[in-house]
């Protein structure tokens, strides 16, 4: 081993490397989770990085979801919230729909629509699915990630996935799973933040519940699909 290296020299390569750093593509809740909050574990990965690492080609992360089908919804008109989710398709229709969601669905525009297939086999999050979507660390904070669904467009009206709901039933392939696995709906709450609805089909009839952001009790599996409005990336 050759001459160690002084406090002088060490910051000179801290002092380089912060400058170089695009810490544009970073989310600073995510590092200050990974690294500032876990000062041991991460000078051990920093002195096996400078050691080991920093001339190695960087793994690609893998996807957290992928593009199924890509569609679009027409203008929908707004409607009560106690009269979505019901009639000839439905059998059953979770009471916190009413309680958690605002009494009126306003009207939403047409727009672009990606439904996407979950990756990981060992399960995904909302909040995961939520990072995944906006692009961010999955340690930004559940009101950045709320305000920032809604702001980007990415969560839809109970009309709107009636509308794709009857188009699935009516013969159209508009990537909905019809086989028992669940699809997934950001959707607004009354209280300003953004709850998750899932809809299933069992048999010949739908099924409806939604649940929190942050619920963490359940990992969903890669049969699952989450389906965002004003999407169209291959990969996120």
């Amino acid at each position: 081993m050759g001459k160690p290296v002084s406090p002088g020299q060490a910051l000179q390569i801290l002092s380089v490397l912060a400058l170089n750093t695009d810490w544009s593509q970073f989310d600073a809740d995510d590092l200050q989770q990974r690294f500032v909050k876990k000062p041991t574990e991460s000078g051990a990965a920093f002195t096996a990085w400078l050691k080991n690492g920093t001339a190695a080609t960087p793994t690609a992360k893998p996807p957290t979801l992928v593009l199924h089908k890509a569609t679009s919804t027409t203008d929908v008109e707004g409607k009560k919230t106690s009269k979505c989710l019901t009639g000839k398709h439905w059998a059953y229709r979770d009471g916190d729909i009413d309680r958690w969601l605002p009494a009126g669905q306003p009207a939403q525009a047409a727009g672009q629509v990606g439904v996407y297939q979950l990756q990981n086999p060992q399960g995904t999050t909302f909040r995961e699915m939520a990072a995944a979507a906006l692009k961010v660390g999955p340690g930004t904070s559940l009101d950045l990630l709320a305000k920032a669904l809604k702001e980007q467009g990415h969560t839809f009206t109970l009309p709107a996935i009636e509308q794709l709901i009857e188009r699935q039933e009516s013969g159209e392939d508009v990537g909905l799973r019809t086989d028992g696995y669940a699809n997934f709906f950001f959707v607004e709450d009354s209280d300003g933040s953004v709850s998750v609805l899932c809809v299933y089909r069992v048999g010949r009839r739908w099924y409806g519940d939604v649940r929190r952001l942050d619920d963490v009790d359940f990992r969903w599996g890669a049969e699952d699909r989450l389906v965002l409005r004003n999407s169209d990336a291959s990969a996120l």
